[in-house]
């Protein structure tokens, strides 16, 4: 219970239940003195407040940092509700909002280059399993943040490459039926433990829905199982390693259009994906498509697992995700992975040798006795699925136990999957997947694309104008669309311009048109590159 009272100086005070939230003497100078010590940022970009009080502390990041954004996230909602102050915008355990979605919307990545993470000591005393539960939930979007950032930065220009030559170059498209079904879902990874599962999915193939990641496609091809779809993410070129199959493995391939170029060389069609990028937005509005929404996690397996949300209402079965290599393998055997090894080990560098130096490389945590390597990539991800909401988990089903078993999930053995599979007979004509009618035929995709990169261009060209003209930044700050551009075209550039403008070691203005002239040369080149695209040449392969 919340009790306000008067400090010794005159100012407000409150205890919580018996116990001091602030000083009974000067609560005041004891904020100001907390937040001269903790924050050390001159100009912090965000501010968060864990565990926040009812009075004083925003009050005095209000008044030393009026411009910067506050997010109070309180540790009860009867805090809450008695705080004299508010916070650009808070949350509390008594909102209906679920955290890590309040964060996902509330923090922007650019933020994190002078982001401000602040405690309040006698909340987390009061509240300790709320603070751990705030805490765990904030670092993982934290480190999630951190991990796109480096994404971004390596792959973002290629990602709108991708897209745009994807859209021109795929001659076809299907989608989902209207109808959610109830049929079971069944995810394959490509961990080691994925072999287990070969004789049950050979035998129930007909009874599921099989989404098959793509490192995992050579294994099923090779044991006679044919997925429903091989789900591709991945914008590098060695995501194709794993699909150059013979020509009686033809799966459909579902994918946002930004995931790697040069898909139309082993399918003629693909179910497109739309990651809420303005990229993929832009290019699938111009083409009339409505494919399913699937945000970008940086692991495939997330992905595969919001597409099952929207596949069914019924159980997704998990086999292959080990989140850990075994030892030093780190994927099923066959593997495309393994076979661009082998290819490349000979005498002097043997293939053994080869692959214990990736998995040191790749996975540096040991975890002694039990054979089990990680990384901070494949803990992130575990980190992920263990953070799923309750009702998300009880639909998982996560067949044996792998190395990194998840929390709070159901773990099946072959005789519980077999009981599932055999209450669960769907209609043979249940047909989830049918054909795009209208997509636009090559000239029109071509068009759009083009189109797309003229507004885009524009964009930088006329805040080029406009900052010379008015001798002002704002053009350039004001326009959410151009900074979009931006992000994705010149991530590192853009982190270093907004340095240099805090610095102000050259004019800002010198700094910012500069900026944009790269960011407009770079999109002219991409103008080039797709006008250059030929459709399919006269031995039906495309030009690329």
């Amino acid at each position: 219970m919340i009790e306000i009272q008067k400090a010794k100086s005159g100012s407000i005070t409150a205890t919580y239940n018996g116990i001091n939230l602030h000083s009974v003497y000067d609560p005041e100078r004891e904020a100001e003195k907390f937040i001269r010590e903790t924050i050390k940022e001159p100009s912090p970009s965000l501010i968060i407040v864990c565990g926040c009080p009812v009075a004083h502390l925003l009050k005095t990041i209000k008044t030393k940092y009026p411009d910067t954004k506050t997010i109070a996230l309180f540790y009860s909602g009867e805090i809450e509700k008695a705080s004299r102050e508010t916070a650009h915008t808070q949350w509390s355990p008594a909102h209906n909002e679920d955290l890590r979605n309040y964060l996902l919307k509330e923090i922007n990545e650019l933020d994190l280059d002078s982001l401000q993470i602040i405690e309040w000591a006698p909340s987390r005393k009061i509240f300790p399993e709320i603070s751990g539960m705030i805490n765990t939930q904030l670092n993982q979007v934290i480190n999630e943040y951190k991990a796109n950032i480096v994404t971004t930065s390596v792959f973002g220009v290629r990602w709108i490459k991708n897209t745009l030559l994807n859209f021109v170059n795929i001659e076809k498209t299907y989608r989902l039926t209207s109808r959610k079904s109830d049929k079971t879902v069944w995810i394959t990874g490509s961990g080691p433990s994925l072999e287990k599962s070969a004789s049950l999915l050979r035998t129930w193939q007909e009874n599921v829905f099989i989404i098959s990641l793509p490192s995992s496609l050579q294994f099923l091809t090779v044991h006679g199982i044919k997925p429903d779809l091989v789900l591709l993410t991945d914008p590098g070129y060695y995501s194709l390693w794993h699909l150059f199959l013979n020509e009686q493995s033809s799966p459909v391939f579902a994918m946002p259009f930004s995931a790697v170029n040069g898909i139309c060389r082993v399918a003629t069609g693909i179910l497109p994906l739309l990651q809420p990028y303005f990229f993929e937005k832009e290019i699938t509005r111009h083409a009339g498509l409505t494919p399913p929404v699937v945000p970008s996690h940086g692991t495939v397996a997330a992905t595969a697992l919001d597409l099952s949300l929207q596949i069914t209402s019924g159980k997704i079965i998990l086999s292959g995700l080990d989140f850990a290599y075994r030892d030093i393998q780190s994927h099923i055997r066959p593997s495309g992975f393994e076979n661009r090894i082998a290819e490349k080990s000979g005498r002097l560098s043997p293939f053994y040798s080869r692959t214990f130096s990736r998995a040191v490389h790749f996975a540096p945590e040991k975890n002694g006795g039990t054979g089990k390597r990680t990384s901070r990539s494949l803990t992130l991800y575990w980190n992920w699925f263990n953070t799923l909401p309750p009702a998300v988990k009880s639909r998982l089903v996560q067949f044996h136990a792998t190395p990194n078993p998840l929390q709070d999930i159901d773990i099946a053995d072959k005789n519980k999957v077999e009981k599932m599979m055999a209450a669960n007979k769907p209609a043979a004509s249940e047909k989830l997947i049918t054909d795009v009618t209208g997509y636009p035929d090559f000239p029109e995709r071509k068009t759009m694309a083009l189109k797309c990169i003229e507004e885009w261009r524009d964009l930088s060209k006329t805040a080029i104008k406009q900052i010379r003209r008015q001798s002002g930044l704002s053009p350039f700050f004001s326009s959410g669309k151009l900074l979009d551009v931006c992000y994705f075209t010149d991530l590192r550039g853009l982190l270093a311009l907004k340095r240099s403008l805090k610095s102000r070691k050259t004019p800002a203005i010198i700094t910012v048109t500069d900026y944009l002239s790269s960011i407009k040369g770079t999109l002219e080149l991409l103008y080039k590159k797709i006008t250059n695209q030929k459709g399919r040449s006269s031995h039906g392969k495309h030009s690329l």
